[in-house]
């Protein structure tokens, strides 16, 4: 509520259409750099090709929920798409159950194997009216092995020697190491195409904010490059809080009426954040350690 009302103060005194720093992903106000065009790309394949997972990790608040939001809008009519967030599967008869939810199958009152065959049932039904089914799995470092094992024989489900269901994995860096591991080798070898998503650097940082105030409807001479660089700093190019920076140096410096943001005034805003910025470092520490690592046994395909 604060940063609602907060930011409709702003706005006009920086000549905002609306809110350019939300915290909540919004498709709009999508940032297109080289990793971010070569994540949408990838996520793509699952349109394109008739088998194979799709992998998409990057630390918390890097913009993979966004990533998904842009590829849930880019589906044609003919494909039927499940979503589903929650992974604390307490059984394998529950994550089956938000499966069905996700497709909004009635499932109540079913046995195990009575689940399994009402989502067969509704893949073949899709599938004979010449829909594609997509399972998108959000925070999925959290799945467990035994429910990686069921996603992976939900997938075999097949009609005319076609995957009826196409898979998205999207989770944190811990994903990888969860597949990387030899129990889970089987499911590994299914991936076709895995992508990755880290922070942004200084210059992207710039190109970032300004991208972003100009979506709002402004122009972004009221944050000059020095300022920016000042933001990437305290946050180490994280998109999620670069949004909660720039934000609120924009309410300090509109109740100071403050018509060009400075570096001071970001770096004041930032020591009133030291438990939200401190995790810029955490993030970028295992940021590095990824990117040293090569998923081995996955198959890229664009």
């Amino acid at each position: 509520l604060l940063f609602y009302f907060g930011s409709i103060m702003y706005r006009s005194f920086y000549g905002l259409s609306e809110v350019p720093f939300s915290p909540h992903p919004d498709i709009d106000y999508w940032f297109e750099n080289k990793r971010f065009k070569h994540v949408r790309e990838g996520l793509s394949y699952i349109l394109r090709e008739q088998s194979g997972f799709v992998v998409l990790t990057g630390p918390a608040g890097t913009g993979k929920s966004q990533a998904v939001g842009r590829l849930l809008a880019s589906f044609p009519t003919n494909v039927t798409a499940g979503y589903v967030n929650n992974n604390y599967f307490r059984d394998i008869d529950e994550l089956l159950q938000w499966i069905l939810l996700a497709f909004d199958c009635d499932y109540h009152g079913s046995s195990r194997t009575e689940l399994f065959h009402i989502l067969a049932d509704f893949l073949i039904k899709q599938h004979g009216k010449g829909q594609r089914v997509i399972l998108i799995i959000e925070e999925a470092h959290q799945l467990s092995p035994k429910a990686l094992d069921q996603l992976r024989m939900l997938a075999n489900i097949n009609a005319n020697k076609q995957q009826l269901l196409r898979l998205i994995l999207v989770g944190q860096p811990k994903l990888l190491e969860t597949l990387r591991a030899p129990r889970n080798l089987v499911f590994a070898q299914g991936v076709a195409v895995e992508r990755q998503l880290y922070p942004l650097n200084s210059s992207d940082t710039t190109l970032y904010i300004h991208h972003r105030i100009e979506c709002a409807g402004g122009d972004p001479f009221f944050f000059p490059k020095e300022a920016c660089e000042t933001v990437w700093r305290y946050t180490l190019g994280v998109p999620r809080l670069i949004n909660t920076l720039c934000d609120i140096s924009l309410l300090n410096a509109f109740n100071q009426q403050i018509e060009v943001i400075e570096s001071p005034l970001i770096e004041i805003t930032a020591s009133d954040l030291p438990l939200c910025l401190n995790t810029a470092n955490t993030l970028r520490k295992s940021t590095a350690e990824e990117e040293g690592h090569h998923f081995n046994g996955v198959a890229h395909k664009s």
